[in-house]
């Protein structure tokens, strides 16, 4: 029986065909979809006071929008107080006040707080930046991004891959109070934050807005 060549030739090139068209489905590189953001995006609620001003720690972070605006449950006046008075001595009395700013997000689990002591903010000179040359006697600041799903005691233990801390310091944030009108701490803010297990967010954009409970208060220490 003789073989047709046409035919032949066509089975051949169906082969061919078939042959490149599965090599091909192989190499095809499967999609990689992306992972999904740590930190969800929302915007600052629209509700205001009755002179048309919000409150907020807001803040692009990792490439997210968030906004801190819902008032936590930790009591009247700690989310946004500035209390100062007099650490009382036998050996004299020293000046020292504190400033809290703690905003929960609106549609997920983070909160951001602000933490500063020994701000002097009744009688500093504004705008006024952190860190800076020659800052006054022990005055520090903190930066923190809580977890509110994950309680963890350590902040800086390896063991805490969820909560997000920094010194208002070189390698930490940065942020310059723009103003202090009507009991307002405002400015701006950025830099990196990180886990006890090594995870950082960067955080651009930064701005705060919040109206603090201004009060006085000695302590007594003998």
């Amino acid at each position: 029986m003789k073989t047709n060549p046409s035919l032949l030739s066509i089975l051949m090139l169906i082969l061919i065909v078939a042959c490149q068209k599965e090599k091909m489905a192989h190499s095809v590189p499967v999609p990689v979809l992306p992972k999904a953001s740590e930190f969800d995006s929302c915007s600052c609620s629209t509700v205001k006071d009755k002179i048309g001003n919000s409150e907020y720690i807001k803040a692009t972070i990792n490439g997210v929008p968030v906004c801190f605006d819902q008032l936590p449950s930790l009591g009247d006046t700690f989310p946004n107080m500035l209390r100062s008075g007099f650490i009382l001595r036998d050996t004299g009395n020293q000046y020292y006040d504190n400033v809290a700013m703690i905003r929960n997000a609106t549609n997920s689990h983070w909160q951001a707080a602000m933490f500063f002591e020994n701000t002097h903010a009744l009688t500093k000179t504004y705008p006024y930046q952190l860190p800076r040359a020659n800052p006054e006697v022990c005055e520090i600041g903190e930066l923190q991004l809580n977890d509110l799903d994950h309680y963890v005691s350590c902040t800086w233990c390896p063991e805490n891959n969820y909560n997000y801390d920094a010194p208002f310091f070189d390698n930490g944030v940065k942020m310059t109070v723009t103003s202090f009108d009507n009991n307002v701490f405002e400015g701006v803010f950025d830099g990196t934050v990180r886990t006890g297990s090594g995870k950082l967010a960067v955080i651009t954009n930064g701005q705060f807005r919040i109206k603090l409970v201004v009060y006085k208060e000695d302590i007594a220490v003998k």
